[in-house]
């Protein structure tokens, strides 16, 4: 079996140096190591004259299961379609990508990651059993422009016609496109490589009480909620790892001493990080379109962190095991961080903890879709 994957957001080689990160580079890890995969090709559309010149040059030979390839469309595409030759492009693409790798078999994979991917494997002329992976709600998330709405849903309806399987980690995602008549839904929820973290029991008297959070600085977050508790709660350390997305509402927690805004960290960082917290946080909003199945909480369990988790989501306790604790307002959210500074965190849970985290890693997720695929 070959997989073609559209939408790692950068080349093999760099995501190695990088880390993995993402929900779409998470899986291509897992994918690379499925026994049942012979090859992965990460495919990226580069520039046509990028393209060209490394279709002369001697470059390095790849080497091992996973190949980066690229193609570029080398006629001006504007220019095809006005004379009825769109299809040129993407015949000359396949045939270049073909060659290149050798493969054309009914059991091809074309992975495809969100709108994006989808549309940079359509343009490569592949053809092969498409698997789609939506993520989570990309229709109905807030960080979705109104005025963008209309185009997604005719793109998504397009991939829902075209896909063999359409993924996501989100019940909201699939029932959208189950009430558009697609039953070829399958829930590939997150998970975590536990390996990368390592736990800690020990942690310094002399360090202030750390509260810590780890992930995108997103519109998902109720920042009226988290300023209140950095605010009301001074004695605390506040540690907030992550880069701003499509708001600038985070603004307003730097201006507080108690906070450390550290940016974007690599993987690495994240790992050796998050086991520093004394406890780790989601103030997500609830939203009908956030039942997002946040990789930030298998981390926090992964990492030996007691989690405290606004209830964004009805599923929510029952997806993680009922391993959160759960403050539905600010009071509720203090008493419970109160009572881990005060006695500890609960070690009763740690079989569950270690069970939970065996089915939640990234290689049981996707091994189990690739068993299942007919």
């Amino acid at each position: 079996m070959t997989v073609f994957y559209f939408g790692a957001d950068a080349s093999w080689e760099e995501i190695q140096n990088t880390g993995f990160t993402r929900r779409n580079t998470c899986i291509l890890q897992a994918l690379s190591q499925n026994n049942k995969i012979e090859k992965i090709f990460v495919v990226q559309k580069i520039a046509r004259g990028k393209f060209l010149r490394s279709l002369i040059s001697n470059s390095k030979k790849q080497t091992g299961k996973v190949h980066d390839i690229n193609y570029a469309s080398l006629f001006p595409e504007k220019l095809l379609q006005k004379i009825g030759l769109d299809f040129l492009n993407k015949k000359i693409n396949s045939f270049f990508i073909r060659r290149r790798t050798k493969s054309y078999n009914s059991s091809d994979l074309i992975w495809c990651y969100w709108p994006k991917g989808y549309l940079a494997a359509k343009d490569s002329g592949l053809k092969g059993k498409i698997i789609f992976d939506a993520d989570h709600n990309i229709i109905d998330d807030p960080n979705v422009a109104e005025e963008n709405k209309i185009a997604r849903t005719k793109l998504l309806i397009e991939i829902g016609k075209k896909a063999t399987y359409i993924l996501s980690s989100t019940f909201s995602m699939i029932n959208w496109f189950q009430q558009k008549g697609f039953n070829n839904c399958v829930r590939l929820r997150n998970g975590v490589f536990v390996d990368r973290f390592k736990t800690t029991d020990t942690k310094s008297s002399e360090k202030k009480f750390t509260i810590g959070y780890c992930g995108t600085l997103s519109k998902w977050i109720d920042y009226d909620l988290f300023e209140a508790l950095i605010k009301r709660n001074g004695s605390w350390n506040f540690i907030i790892i992550g880069s701003p997305y499509l708001t600038n509402e985070w603004e307003k927690l730097q201006q507080y001493p108690n906070v450390e805004m550290l940016g974007r960290k690599t993987a690495d960082e994240v790992a050796h990080l998050i086991p520093t917290f004394d406890v780790a946080i989601n103030l997500y909003h609830f939203h009908p379109a956030l039942d997002v199945d946040s990789m930030k909480l298998y981390e926090y369990i992964a990492a030996g962190v007691p989690v405290v988790s606004t209830p964004f989501h009805e599923h929510l306790s029952q997806d993680f095991d009922d391993l959160l604790s759960i403050g539905k307002n600010i009071s509720e959210i203090e008493n419970i961080i109160h009572n881990i500074q005060l006695n500890g965190p609960n070690n009763t849970s740690s079989e569950r903890r270690n069970s939970f985290l065996k089915t939640s890693s990234w290689n049981n997720r996707v091994n189990t879709f690739i068993d299942g695929i007919k």
